[in-house]
């Protein structure tokens, strides 16, 4: 036998003066950076996060007061590290940018594939990942509605 609970629902939305904040008006949020490389946050408030085209965006307000988005791809991948092995298979690009070190285009390190990290290297990266976990356990129950 299936049952049908009804359940409340509470859906969130973000509203400028007294306008609903639509996809129309997403589109037209200034894009910022809402982290810095030490995954610092660099504004003053989350407001959540907007799924907009299979793609997440955190909503958030400046140092200035105004708001903007951010795309959390980032933040997503430096997550889902895999933190319990010496040998990190990652985007060989990725690690150079999270471990804020110059990025060559020489097609040696694109033909890698798997990167063996120093232990500093992991260490950035569990702090890193770490960080990202917190950070996405404050925002993932605030998901904003278009």
């Amino acid at each position: 036998m299936i049952n049908v609970r009804e359940l409340p629902v509470s859906i969130k939305q973000v509203y400028i003066g007294n306008k609903r904040l639509t996809k129309s008006i997403f589109k037209q949020i200034e894009s910022r950076s809402a982290f810095d490389k030490d995954l610092n946050f660099l504004g003053s408030e989350i407001l959540g996060y907007v799924l907009d085209d299979k793609t997440k965006f955190l909503i958030f307000v400046n140092e200035k007061g105004d708001l903007c988005k951010s795309k959390l791809d980032n933040l997503i991948f430096t997550k889902n590290i895999p933190l319990n092995t010496k040998e990190f298979s990652l985007r060989t690009k990725d690690v150079f940018e999270l471990l804020d070190v110059s990025f060559s285009e020489d097609p040696i390190f694109e033909r890698l594939g798997k990167l063996l990290i120093s232990k500093e290297g992991r260490e950035r990266l569990t702090m890193l990942s770490k960080k990202a976990k917190d950070i996405f356990s404050v925002i993932e129950n605030n998901k904003l509605y278009l």
